[in-house]
């Protein structure tokens, strides 16, 4: 029966998970504690039904085995204090699937900013022409088509007199229609 890259089985329609089952010491050539055993055995115990149970409330088995994973790593340091660590994984379980859920749902309110622009497929021919304008006058075409500013607030911002503002825009318009109608 194939596996999957974690060593689980991979059965279709059905969760099915494989846990390793080994009592060899480790080959670091620690001794296994008293605790050690016992976080194992609660392991191999509880990893695949809490691996189904996150799977059946996030839809996905990379999510599932990552929030179980986290779950046993936050309960390793406390397990021998517990007194029903199942109900404890289990409980940690769901609030990391909700996390993760709270997570998506605000990366999708909030998306990530453009990286640059991005032009349809007619304007992209006009980025590559307008960024090979000196920049001068392409500062200037942007600043009045793309920003939408008015030609004093071009001048200002570029640090000329209006009337040369107007000329490099006119001039930077006359050298991008040469360049996009040859």
């Amino acid at each position: 029966m194939a596996r999957s890259r974690f060593g689980h089985r991979n059965v279709p329609g059905r969760l099915a998970v494989y846990v390793p089952v080994t009592r060899a010491a480790p080959a670091n050539g620690f001794l296994m504690t008293r605790s050690s055993i016992y976080f194992e055995e609660v392991y191999r115990a509880h990893w695949a039904p809490l691996v189904r149970l996150a799977f059946a409330l996030s839809g996905s088995r990379e999510v599932a085995e990552d929030v179980v994973h986290d779950a046993f790593v936050r309960v390793s340091t406390a397990l021998e204090e517990l007194d029903n660590p199942a109900a404890y994984l289990r409980v940690a379980v769901v609030n990391g699937v909700r996390d993760r859920h709270r997570r998506v749902q605000v990366a999708q309110r909030h998306p990530a900013a453009p990286s640059g622009p991005a032009p349809g497929p007619d304007l992209d021919e006009t980025w590559e022409v307008l960024q090979a304008l000196p920049e001068r006058y392409r500062s200037a075409l942007v600043l009045r088509f793309y920003a939408d500013l008015s030609v004093e607030d071009v001048a200002r911002l570029l640090r000329c007199r209006p009337g040369t503002a107007k000329s490099l825009i006119h001039r930077g318009l006359k050298k991008l229609k040469e360049r996009l109608d040859p």
